[in-house]
């Protein structure tokens, strides 16, 4: 990973209001982060929580403002965000090296950086001897690794991950709590989601609750 600290960052999400059709609505999606923040986003299943972070990537259809700011300069946040979904995204048929290289090329990241940037994460993330492996013939917690791993291959300013701790043991969870610790030093920002509320409340600083179609926010 850079060994440049992003001390400058600065996330702003103003009056986001998303929908999925008519199936449901979110209103008043409004908060700020900074270099170092971890933002938990709480709620029931179905609240909405993934959609949020949805609409911050454009994926889905909003309305309000999303921007992400470094220094004086203003960045595409889509371009600058790394996301892991809930279902996972890379290809089962491709080894872990070519899906690494699938999703770094689609960001416009290509040569030696790239490489030393797959090394380091697959190594972090106990991966590296099985990088020649089909995604297909990995273990449930092998793909969330691979997964954070793929959302990282680019470098990227802040971090959305969905669910990134589900299904797998305390030693896997430990490695990607180490990979996001490691992350946030660097001074960017990360926003997760998590059915595990003893664990956010440890690693967050800064909390966002879906809840009946409405948006609170809260630090600690």
């Amino acid at each position: 990973m850079s060994n440049e600290v992003a001390d400058d960052l600065l996330l702003n999400v103003s009056d986001l209001d998303v929908g999925r059709g008519d199936e449901f609505q979110i209103t008043g999606v409004d908060f700020t982060l900074e270099s170092g923040d971890v933002m938990g986003l709480v709620g029931k299943s179905g609240a909405g929580k993934s959609t949020v972070m949805e609409a911050m990537l454009g994926i889905i259809q909003n309305s309000g403002t999303v921007w992400l700011r470094k220094g004086d300069e203003s960045l595409s946040v889509k371009q600058s965000a790394g996301y892991s979904t809930q279902e996972g995204s890379l290809y089962p048929l491709l080894t872990l090296d070519e899906n690494l290289n699938l999703f770094a090329s689609l960001q416009g990241a290509r040569g030696k950086e790239v490489d030393d940037r797959k090394k380091e994460l697959l190594r972090d993330l106990n991966l590296y001897e099985h990088r020649h492996r089909r995604v297909t013939d990995f273990s449930g917690g092998m793909k969330k690794r691979a997964d954070l791993a793929a959302s990282l291959v680019h470098d990227p300013l802040v971090l959305m991950m969905d669910e990134p701790l589900a299904g797998i043991d305390p030693p896997q969870r430990r490695l990607i709590w180490q990979k996001i610790g490691s992350f946030v030093d660097a001074g960017k920002i990360v926003i997760l989601t998590s059915h595990m509320i003893d664990e956010m409340v440890t690693r967050c600083n800064k909390f966002g609750l879906v809840h009946d179609g409405s948006f609170f926010r809260a630090e600690q």
